[in-house]
């Protein structure tokens, strides 16, 4: 027997609303252009009660014109909802990646189209409208086959004799 859901279609967009989340995985990347970005991986916990489980935000965190670093604003509300006051400073990205990774909040999300002035394209884009502590601070999100849990990622050992050429 084969079960077919149209709730789980490959083009049926995250609704407005507000869900369960917590950050998978960051990472800094860059444009062919060169224009560097950090990419925030957000997804909607499976283990609350709500539509679109398991579902992906990925939101991208410029960096600034003057290139001084990213505009971290979001990061910021993020670690308000955790519960944190004031100032963090991270001598490194991947310290600051591990204060962010599988932590619960909340966020309240809308779709904005934009127009381009210059070439006349709409675009529709995520908008996070707020970000809340979590109304069920403890995490117990199952992974799915295609999804990877960066922290219990161990890298693979490959030596020489075990490639074939």
């Amino acid at each position: 027997m084969y079960n077919v859901d149209t709730t789980k279609g490959l083009n049926q967009r995250v609704e407005a609303g507000t869900y369960e989340v917590f950050i998978n995985n960051m990472s800094e990347e860059a444009l062919p252009s060169g224009k560097e970005f950090i990419s925030v991986d957000i997804l909607i916990r499976n283990d609350v009660q709500q539509q679109f489980k398991d579902r992906q935000f990925k939101e991208r965190l410029w960096m600034k014109k003057d290139g001084t670093g990213y505009v971290l604003a979001l990061l910021g509300s993020i670690k308000k909802a955790l519960g944190n006051e004031g100032e963090f400073n991270y001598p490194s990205f991947a310290e600051m990646r591990e204060d962010f990774l599988r932590k619960p909040f909340q966020v309240k999300i809308d779709w904005v189209t934009t127009k381009n002035e210059s070439t006349g394209k709409e675009y529709t884009n995520l908008n996070f409208l707020e970000v809340n502590p979590s109304a069920l601070p403890v995490l117990n999100h199952q992974y799915t086959i295609k999804q990877q849990a960066p922290l219990d990622s161990k890298p693979i050992d490959i030596s020489d004799s075990d490639l074939p050429f």
